[in-house]
C-alpha cells in the first residue's frame, strides 16, 4: 500500500511513497530542515572543509537505512545481554549503592554537635549525622543507625595551650 501527500497548488505533482515509514521520514526532513533540502541544510551549517559534494552527500545518505539497522542491531544485542544478566547487574548496583552510601557517610561532617554532662543524658534515640560529647568524661560518640546505639569514638584528650 502506498502513501499519498498531495499539495494545494495543482501544478506540483503528489508524492507517492512505498512505505508509511517514508512518508514519516519525509516530513521529518521537512520539519527538521524548515523546507531546505537536506543537502542545502548541510551546506549552510557545515564545518567539513571541504564540503562533502552533492553527490557524496547522496551516498552518505543511502547509507543511512544500514547504519540505523547497524544501530538498532547493536542496541538490541545490549538489550538482550542486559536481560539475560538482569540479576548480575542488580546485585552489582546493590553494591554499588551501599558502597556509596557508606563513603558519603565517612565523608559528611556531623550536621551538630552535642554536649551533655554525661552519655547517660544522651536522648534515647540518636541521629546518624550528629557528634555527642560526654563532657565529664571528655569521651566523643556517634550514633548508630542500624544497631541503635552509641559507639565511642575517641576520647578527647586536653591539650594546654601556650608557648
Amino acid at each position: 500500500m502506498s502513501e499519498v501527500i498531495y499539495f494545494d497548488n495543482p501544478n506540483r505533482p503528489p508524492i507517492v511513497f512505498d512505505t508509511p515509514e517514508k512518508k514519516q521520514e519525509y516530513l521529518a526532513n521537512i520539519l527538521f530542515y524548515k523546507g531546505e533540502s537536506s543537502f542545502d541544510y548541510y551546506r549552510s551549517r557545515t564545518t567539513d572543509n571541504p564540503p562533502l559534494t552533492e553527490e557524496e552527500f547522496r551516498q552518505l545518505q543511502a547509507k543511512y537505512p544500514q547504519v540505523i539497522q547497524e544501530a538498532k542491531d547493536a542496541t538490541s544485542a545490549a538489550l538482550n545481554f542486559i536481560e539475560e544478566h538482569e540479576e548480575d547487574f542488580e546485585g552489582f548496583n546493590l553494591r554499588i549503592t551501599t558502597a556509596e552510601e557508606k563513603i558519603n557517610s565517612l565523608l559528611e561532617e556531623p550536621d551538630d554537635i552535642q554536649q551533655f554532662p554525661s552519655f547517660l543524658n544522651f536522648p534515647n534515640l540518636g541521629k546518624a549525622n550528629v557528634l555527642y560529647i560526654d563532657t565529664q568524661e571528655n569521651e566523643s560518640y556517634r550514633w548508630d543507625n542500624d544497631n541503635l546505639k552509641y559507639y565511642k569514638i575517641n576520647e578527647i584528650e586536653i591539650i594546654n595551650g601556650g608557648n
